[in-house]
């Protein structure tokens, strides 16, 4: 089974009359990671609403939460079309990835027979023996 980690990456917040500090766009990312440790990686952005000033569901800057945010980005996304993009992302990762590490790229093999040395050139004037 897939595990999905949220990462919020920026919070654009402006100061409205009647309220400060309010959130109208999300910059996030969902990664998600398979049993064999193969990710899938979605990055959006997401606009909020404005709220008017009555709104009773309105929460501070200073107690919002990470949760918050999270449940703001799935209340205005269809997350099935997310976690889907996420899934066919790993699934092409894992037909395409190969991961080279320093000493395997191919100036750095040693098992190479080295190219062979250019051929001696021959000279004009021969020496004999008479």
């Amino acid at each position: 089974m897939n595990t999905y980690h949220w990462e919020i990456l920026s919070i654009t917040k402006m100061n409205l009359v009647s309220k400060s500090n309010v959130i109208f766009k999300i910059i996030w990312r969902l990664i998600g990671i398979d049993p064999n440790g193969v990710e899938g990686v979605f990055k959006g952005s997401t606009e909020l609403t404005i709220p008017n000033q009555f709104d009773e569901n309105f929460i501070e800057y200073e107690n919002l939460t990470e949760q918050n945010i999270i449940n703001w980005i799935q209340q205005i996304l269809n997350m099935d079309d997310v976690y889907s993009a996420i899934d066919d992302a790993m699934e092409k990762n894992k037909q395409q990835i190969e991961v080279v590490f320093d000493g395997q790229y191919p100036w750095q093999q040693t098992n190479v027979d080295p190219p062979p040395a250019p051929p001696s050139p021959i000279s004009s004037e021969q020496s004999s023996s008479n």
